[in-house]
């Protein structure tokens, strides 16, 4: 079996240890906390299969009320959404492809190199970035998009 250009560049980056800078500009992003990024993996390598806000709780053993907040976030992104069907139920977007290979270099990054993961979650430069946003103030429509 012979790979493609992109599948060698991504083995090469993985097996370098290498993180992609889509992928730590999504962590940086959206990734808030390990529970969040276990809820997100959890889905992802069960991409078939349907949670309810308790099985995930159960699973991860989690507190209900920050899994029902991981989830929401989670069918905000775009990553899972609610089954039409039963309703409370979730299941994996496999339609989004534009985060696949983001959650894919994830889930290989978390297996192998767990410490470097965290390390972006918790991240000093992150925290000062979300310290320094709460003193943006709202845009009230006018000027170029700046604030001050």
């Amino acid at each position: 079996m012979q790979l493609s250009t992109a599948e060698v560049k991504k083995e090469s980056a993985l097996s370098s240890g290498k993180i992609s800078n889509s992928l730590e500009r999504f962590i940086f992003d959206h990734v808030d906390s390990a529970g969040f990024l276990e809820t997100l993996l959890l889905f992802h390598a069960n991409p078939s299969n349907t949670w309810t806000p308790a099985q995930v709780a159960t699973e991860l053993r989690n507190n209900p009320n920050s899994i029902a907040r991981h989830l929401q976030k989670l069918v905000q992104l775009k990553i899972i959404h609610e089954t039409s069907s039963r309703g409370q139920e979730y299941i994996f977007d496999s339609t989004n492809s534009e985060i696949a290979p983001i959650l894919f270099e994830l889930s290989e990054h978390y297996r192998i190199q767990r410490h470097k993961i965290f390390e972006l979650i918790y991240s000093p430069l992150k925290k000062a970035r979300d310290f320094s946003g709460a003193f943006l103030l709202p845009n009230k429509g006018k000027g170029d998009g700046e604030n001050g």
